[in-house]
């Protein structure tokens, strides 16, 4: 199945089409970086956020990560079938292993957690749904280790995943601003290492 974005600049096959806002609204709230920048899409899925960041930023180099290998085949199709340019890993992000620092990280997680909600019925699932405020905490510590000096990680986050969000920026003496009177339908989060 086919479905297009961007005021169709951006096409995609997926073969569980869901509603592509997370990933948009995070893209689209990424600054315009200078080129060459790298760039890693975390938990990449089909490749719908560093694609369409891509389609706004072509000059950055993007690197796309998933544990599945069947999303990665997607992501893959994706990019070949926008003409964009990308490096595309399949790995699991908490045991991979590199060299490389970015300055830039994106992240659209899995956000049911796993201890409040049914797991989903196949594995495939559970590993782009599903995911236990410990192995949240796991994620956000990989992901900034992942980060130069100054690099920033970007996040869209399901609401769900606030209170896991606080404590661990608490924990590492980090300022999580929210609006105290409204509940958010999503979280955009910008972590800066220092």
């Amino acid at each position: 199945m086919f479905y297009t974005v961007l005021n169709g600049r951006l096409k995609l096959q997926d073969i569980q089409p869901r509603s592509p806002e997370d990933g948009l609204w995070l893209a689209a709230s990424i600054p315009n970086l200078p080129a060459n920048t790298e760039v890693l899409d975390a938990a990449c899925g089909n490749g719908l956020v560093g694609l369409a960041l891509l389609t706004h930023q072509p000059h950055l180099r993007l690197t796309m990560l998933d544990i599945n290998p069947t999303l990665t085949a997607q992501a893959e199709a994706n990019t070949q079938l926008n003409n964009l340019q990308a490096t595309i890993t399949t790995a699991n992000l908490l045991e991979w292993q590199t060299t490389q620092k970015f300055p830039h990280i994106l992240c659209n997680p899995p956000f049911y957690n796993t201890q409040t909600h049914t797991p989903a019925q196949t594995e495939t699932k559970q590993q782009t749904k599903h995911l236990s405020p410990t192995e949240f905490q796991q994620w956000l510590t990989k992901l900034i280790s992942l980060l130069t000096p100054q690099g920033k990680l970007h996040l869209i986050l399901h609401p769900g995943l606030l209170p896991t969000a606080q404590a661990f920026a608490q924990s590492k003496n980090y300022h999580l601003q929210t609006t105290p009177t409204k509940t958010p339908k999503r979280l955009l989060l910008q972590l800066t290492k220092t």
